[in-house]
């Protein structure tokens, strides 16, 4: 009689564990599920898309007065042998356009001009899709360059592109209204 009340007490511990790390499991479920899906105040994804615009714009306009001796076929590293050198199977827009200085200048050009139409909130999606190629394409023109700094720009502009941006503090936003 002495054996089989320890052993009750033996399984009525086991479950209580199993029942106390079940309870911990639903409650770490629950923490994920307000973390990702409880709706948010779209004002913080608007800051943070004038935020991120003003600082990548910082950051690529600081490209300008060397930028055709870093991406320049006529600067470092040509693309021939950057290709060679580096990632010769990444996408690439700089791998169906001219190889040219002119094809380099239009591309930053491109770059800047869809990053202050994010930063203002003209078709923000596409302006992020925009800043995303060009950023990628850039960054595998000439991958010594960066650092992860621009690594933390290209998967912030990335994450960008599937949230709704033109919701608040966008031109768009206000031509809605």
């Amino acid at each position: 009689a002495l054996r089989g009340a320890q052993e009750l007490l033996h399984v009525d511990a086991r479950l209580a564990a199993v029942s106390a790390a079940r309870a911990a499991w639903i409650e770490v479920v629950a923490a994920f599920d307000r973390f990702c899906f409880d709706p948010i105040d779209l004002r913080l994804i608007g800051v943070m898309r004038v935020l991120y615009a003003v600082l990548l714009f910082v950051n690529v306009a600081l490209w300008g007065p060397d930028l055709l001796l870093w991406f320049g076929e006529s600067g470092v590293m040509p693309y021939a042998y950057a290709r060679a050198l580096f990632d010769s199977d990444t996408l690439t827009l700089f791998a169906v356009l001219p190889k040219s200085d002119l094809t380099v200048q239009v591309g930053y050009a491109l770059l800047l001009l869809h990053i202050v139409l994010l930063g203002v909130g003209i078709w923000s999606r596409l302006q992020a899709l925009g800043t995303f190629v060009w950023l990628v394409s850039f960054y595998h023109r000439q991958s010594m360059l960066f650092d992860g700094e621009d690594t933390v720009f290209r998967l912030l502009g990335a994450a960008l592109i599937f949230l709704p941006l033109a919701n608040c503090y966008s031109l768009d936003a206000w031509l809605a209204r």
